[in-house]
């Protein structure tokens, strides 16, 4: 076999190997689905919130997730980022505006339990609800709440409760 051969041949196997390795890569990225780190539940990219809960950096599928942990930890809360339901675009809580006690709650599953008769057992609590969905845009806030209920208004006043704090 000529050096040309060999050459071309361990360019061949190393494109090869390259092309394989990246395909791997991009199927286990895609694959690793983001998850709260509350509630375990599957992330909205519409809906996705990093927050310090304490002084824990987390993320989180909603900001009623984000109060509900600081509020089982007797933590403050302090949002650093919510995402714009329209777009999916990150935004910071000082210029976000927010839609709370819609009928759209993404991270609700309904009926996951069942009770013995295999019927669903109605839920009365869920550390998700009522929904606070943000928006960059306060007539898209308000457009959504006209379809959906709900009221409108800046992000932070729904977030600023007692022992909660929001970045600003």
């Amino acid at each position: 076999m000529s050096r040309v051969q060999q050459t071309l041949g361990l360019a061949v196997v190393l494109v090869l190997a390259l092309g394989l390795g990246y395909a791997a890569l991009r199927m286990t990225r895609t694959s690793r689905e983001e998850v709260c780190q509350a509630c375990g539940r599957a992330i909205h990219a519409k809906m996705r919130t990093v927050a310090y809960v304490g002084s824990k950096r987390e993320i989180f599928c909603c900001p009623t997730c984000a109060l509900s942990a600081g509020a089982q930890s007797h933590e403050p809360v302090r949002f650093l980022q919510v995402t714009d339901y329209e777009t999916a675009h990150a935004l910071r809580p000082a210029d976000a505006y927010a839609v709370e006690g819609s009928d759209v709650i993404p991270c609700v599953r309904l009926h996951d339990m069942l009770n013995r008769d295999g019927q669903p057992v109605p839920m009365r609590f869920d550390r998700c609800a009522p929904s606070i969905i943000a928006f960059a845009d306060r007539s898209v806030a308000e457009r959504f709440a006209a379809d959906h209920g709900g009221e409108v208004g800046a992000f932070l006043q729904f977030v600023s409760r007692p022992a909660v704090s929001a970045a600003h």
